[in-house]
């Protein structure tokens, strides 16, 4: 067995230097992993765990979310701090640690207890940022955290996944119970004043704002939430979030390439990351 698997790769050197499409997408069906090691476009190397979306593309072309990469390289200032919801393998706390350095402070939330371990590891680097292993949500606690394993990771949620059906009929699922925190908790506890909010929680984005009200009229922090309607039961719909936020007068934004424009609410969305800035704040963002 050995000496044919040689053999192969003496004969074709580069079909094993990365999994195809095909061969990831059968990882994926049969929760098959494999850890390997992604170096994002700014030059940090990255713990992947294959076949996970987020990795693949970590692993193949150093970035993940165009849009909001861009305006978070432009906002991201040194001493600032920002609060990463929905961390996964840490992209975004790890690019954010390298733009605010070490007098800024980063604190970035994953609740799926094998995700967790890839971003603790991959900023075990950074004294300045601090990793939580819970979810974030509207009131302290526990929750019962569904785990679609490591091909469907990112899709992770309290509610049900916005993967199809036909994916979440075949995928076999693990439910944890998981310790859930607020933001407004999370800062007093550690007396912090967020100045920008990453907010990527899986359908729990409403949990994840109602549970930071005293900051949305407190420190008022630019705060970036991830929207689309895929008619999860329970979860808010979009056009309800940019509401909320229009409620604390915030005003909503839309990017192109990094940079916010004005946003005209709609009846529904499809995937997309809008940024909230506080309207006696919208000179910092220069619109």
């Amino acid at each position: 067995m050995v000496g044919r698997r040689l053999s192969a790769l003496l004969h074709r050197p580069y079909s094993n230097a990365y999994p195809t499409t095909a061969r990831l997408r059968r990882w994926r069906h049969r929760n098959r992993a494999k850890l390997s090691r992604g170096r994002t476009f700014w030059g940090d190397h990255l713990q992947v765990r294959l076949p996970d979306e987020i990795s693949i593309a970590i692993r193949r072309h150093g970035f993940i979310e165009y849009e909001l990469s861009a305006f978070f390289l432009r906002h991201l200032r040194t001493g600032m701090t920002f609060l990463d919801v929905g961390a996964h393998l840490g992209y975004f706390t790890v690019m954010a640690a390298r733009c605010v350095g070490p007098s800024g402070r980063v604190v970035s939330f994953e609740p799926t207890p094998t995700t967790y371990a890839l971003l603790a590891a991959n900023t075990a680097a950074f004294s300045h940022v601090t990793t939580v292993d819970a979810a974030v949500w509207s009131s302290p606690g526990t929750l019962r955290l569904t785990d679609h394993g490591v091909g469907y990771s990112p899709y992770n949620s309290a509610f049900r996944s916005r993967l199809p059906e036909a994916v979440r009929q075949r995928v076999a699922t693990t439910v944890h119970e998981v310790p859930a925190v607020t933001l407004d908790g999370i800062v007093a506890e550690q007396g912090l004043t967020p100045d920008v909010v990453k907010v990527d929680a899986e359908s729990a984005e409403r949990d994840v704002l109602e549970g930071m009200r005293g900051l949305l009229t407190g420190a008022r922090p630019v705060v970036t939430v991830e929207v689309g309607d895929l008619d999860v039961p329970g979860a808010a719909r979009s056009t309800d979030l940019v509401a909320m936020l229009a409620g604390y007068d915030y005003r909503a934004y839309e990017l192109r390439d990094g940079v916010p424009h004005a946003h005209r609410p709609r009846a529904s969305y499809e995937y997309d990351n809008l940024v909230f800035v506080a309207t006696e704040k919208g000179h910092l963002l220069d619109v």
